[in-house]
């Protein structure tokens, strides 16, 4: 089922009730007739390590879906987020208006989901030399110490001489 176009219109919660139905439906009816469910659907929408069948809830492939959206407007390089932003400005000038009724749809999600981004986010400069591994992503202590990365290298990989040698001295074809 193509969904990306759920993260654009507004689908009332009787819709997205009726298409978890219908998933429903075809994991419970196969036979075509209706059988008590042992088990609940949000449990089913569980991933498989919580055991769960990882099938998705729809309401939360939509919120998601425009959470993603909101990110891309923040992340400024692509045509979708410069067209925004000549409309309607600047993601901080967006966030100081706020959510007016008058606005479309899409955009009111986009604006909700760009706050609940903005809240759960932090922006931190340094030098640009940020070490994935190394930094706090967090706003609170590491829950585990970070344990001592290894620093490899090519050279403390293979010695580099002894294989051109190899690779040198290969006996030739033909001849």
């Amino acid at each position: 089922m193509p969904i990306h176009i759920l993260s654009l219109l507004k689908v009332p919660k009787k819709v997205s009730n009726r298409i978890q139905k219908r998933f429903a439906n075809f994991l419970w009816n196969s036979q075509g007739n209706s059988r008590l469910h042992s088990i609940e659907w949000h449990q089913i929408c569980h991933p498989f390590a919580e055991r769960g069948l990882g099938i998705r809830n729809m309401n939360t492939v939509m919120q998601s879906l425009q959470s993603k959206f909101s990110w891309r407007f923040t992340q400024g390089h692509s045509l979708w987020a410069q067209i925004v932003r000549s409309k309607y400005g600047t993601c901080h000038h967006i966030l100081q208006k706020g959510i007016r009724p008058s606005l479309f749809h899409c955009w009111k999600a986009i604006l909700k989901h760009l706050l609940l981004i903005s809240n759960l986010s932090r922006m931190i400069i340094h030098s640009g030399n940020s070490s994935f591994w190394k930094e706090n992503w967090l706003s609170r202590p590491l829950w585990f110490p970070a344990c001592p990365l290894p620093t490899l290298s090519v050279k403390k990989v293979m010695d580099i001489p002894p294989l051109l040698d190899i690779l040198l001295d290969s006996p030739k074809s033909g001849g």
